[in-house]
């Protein structure tokens, strides 16, 4: 898991090219894995790669296009997330990289409405999973691992790179 730069204020350009220097050369043995703004930020650098770079999975926990009343009327918050809300995402260049999305979601996220479960499986044809009591799946809603997604991404070939970004 890459140390992102300013991680309590996130700015794309500099998470996008942390996660270039990364992964290096994709290929379709490297297997993404985000989580929620990281999930934006895997996104945002596939967009950016290379005609012919090929990713073999991309795995995004919590991933959003909306956010919740919550993170919107919070000031502070509103202010960090703008730019990730109102630039666009290629969807066209990011579907060209790799044909295998898989997506999980939780009823209860207090900050990702439901919703975005459709927004990714229109725009990705992602594989959803929608799953209970899950929250935002992280230390706030009491998640200390997802055994979910590694069973998704079990059994991992040999060489297969697997780079989680938070």
């Amino acid at each position: 898991m890459p140390a992102m730069p300013n991680p309590d204020a996130p700015e794309i350009n500099s998470w996008v090219n942390i996660l270039g220097e990364v992964v290096g050369e994709p290929n379709r043995d490297t297997v993404l894995v985000g989580h929620s703004v990281g999930c934006q930020t895997i996104l945002r650098y596939m967009a950016k790669l290379p005609e012919t770079a090929l990713i073999g999975k991309v795995v995004l926990v919590a991933p959003w296009l909306t956010l919740s009343n919550e993170v919107l009327s919070n000031q502070d918050y509103s202010v960090l997330v703008k730019s990730w809300l109102d630039i666009p995402i290629d969807w066209e260049s990011v579907k060209k990289h790799c044909d295998s999305f898989l997506c999980f979601f939780s009823k209860d996220d207090p900050y990702v409405p439901i919703e975005n479960a459709r927004m990714f499986k229109e725009k990705l044809n992602a594989e959803v999973i929608i799953e209970n009591d899950m929250g935002h799946y992280e230390d706030d809603s009491n998640i200390k691992k997802i055994p979910q997604v590694l069973e998704k991404l079990a059994p991992l070939p040999a060489g297969r790179q697997v780079i989680s970004n938070t």
